[in-house]
């Protein structure tokens, strides 16, 4: 299962979206209860998908005002 790093940062305007992160995090952690394989992965931001190919100015900020980078989509495919 994949959620976003994003869930992990404390930002009152983001509640939602990570909430529905928190999901995916907090199934593996039951699944490990009942010992049951489960594996939650927070990716960081990746490029060519999600709110930031949406929404490019807000990348451009971003990339601008602090150090930030993208992980490559195809790093993304590649996880096993």
């Amino acid at each position: 299962m994949f959620s976003s790093i994003q869930n992990h940062l404390l930002e009152v305007s983001s509640a939602g979206y990570n909430a529905s992160n928190q999901f995916p995090d907090a199934l593996a952690h039951y699944f490990e209860k009942l010992n049951l394989p489960a594996l939650s992965i927070s990716l960081p931001a990746v490029s060519g998908a999600g709110m930031f190919h949406r929404h490019k100015e807000m990348l451009s900020t971003l990339k601008e005002t602090q150090y930030f980078e993208l992980m490559p989509t195809i790093t993304v495919f590649k996880l096993k």
